[in-house]
């Protein structure tokens, strides 16, 4: 497998379901994403997910595109947002 630069920087959000807002638990843990190239899978696979969009779901795997692991934004202040309309 061939890891290459980084495509996303995720940073943490709010989840707002049904008028309820769920806070940021850990505001310092962001992702970022990388591209990643290797033979492909030929046979699909399932997989199986609980999170807390979904009490439980399974995803069918066919292909990947992205490594995404745990990161830290280091040296940079974040910059407000004007949310006004």
């Amino acid at each position: 497998m061939r890891v290459e630069r980084p495509h996303h920087f995720c940073n943490p959000v709010e989840k707002v379901a049904g008028g309820v807002t769920s806070p940021i638990l850990e505001p310092d843990v962001h992702l970022t994403c990388y591209g990643i190239f290797a033979p492909q899978r030929t046979r699909a696979t399932a997989f199986g997910v609980r999170n807390q969009i979904e009490p439980e779901d399974t995803f069918t795997i066919t292909a990947f595109e992205l490594l995404c692991v745990p990161s830290a934004k280091l040296g940079v202040e974040p910059v407000p947002v004007d949310t006004r309309p």
